[in-house]
């Protein structure tokens, strides 16, 4: 796992659908820290991930670390 680069105070800054793939476009929070980052994958590999984040939000609400809000009516 050495080889894994970590941009630490990124953001999601925008996401997009382009040329048939989704692209996540990262930004730098920090002012000293200017690499800005765009991961680029397949719509499986999308997914993938998405079924990724849910399954750790579910945990996160099981913990009670978190509450979701239900939209009204």
């Amino acid at each position: 796992m050495s080889d894994i680069k970590a941009f630490p105070q990124s953001e999601l800054d925008n996401m997009h659908i382009a040329n048939g793939m989704v692209r996540l476009d990262f930004k730098a929070v920090a002012a000293s820290d200017k690499k800005d980052l765009r991961l680029i994958m397949t719509p499986q590999g999308y997914l993938q991930t998405f079924d990724m984040f849910q399954r750790v939000m579910d945990k996160l609400e099981a913990d009670g670390k978190i509450q979701r809000v239900k939209p009204q009516n």
